[in-house]
């Protein structure tokens, strides 16, 4: 990670060897995980920002070995407390799938379909001064 303090944003590389972060999805009445595949990775993106405002990463371009560069704002203020991230879900229409494991979905109406988010906890967001959560290192996928 590299702070840019010429344009105040933060540039990341995704991880080395294909890892994209990993995606949940529940089968027999249990919630599963598996690794992201880069699609799926550049997909959440668009979700991120129709979701939680204009903090998302944006695509720079990728390394020779297949990673992916992003550029997304420096967010000033402290981690959250994940009180304050559950407090903000729920006033933002979400509800709980596992809060331990801090999974939690969002029905879209009318199309029914569902948004999901893991990964959402205190050290993944920043609260502002007005208070306000931001998600600064998240997953998001829509379930159909």
């Amino acid at each position: 990670m590299f702070f840019n303090a010429e344009k105040s944003t933060v540039i990341k590389l995704t991880l080395p060897q294909g890892i994209y972060g990993d995606i949940y999805y529940v089968a027999d009445g249990r919630i599963c995980q598996r690794m992201t595949m880069p699609i799926e990775y550049l997909d959440r993106l668009p979700i991120w920002e129709g979701s939680f405002g204009g903090c998302a990463p944006k695509i720079l371009g990728f390394t020779a070995d297949g990673r992916f560069v992003t550029e997304m704002p420096f967010i000033r203020g402290v981690r959250s407390a994940q009180d304050d991230v559950d407090a903000f879900l729920v006033r933002h229409g979400w509800e709980p799938v596992n809060q331990r494991a801090f999974v939690w979905k969002k029905r879209l109406h009318p199309q029914n379909d569902e948004l999901w988010v893991g990964d959402i906890r205190g050290d993944n967001c920043v609260s502002v001064q007005d208070g306000t959560v931001v998600p600064i290192d998240i997953r998001l996928w829509k379930i159909r």
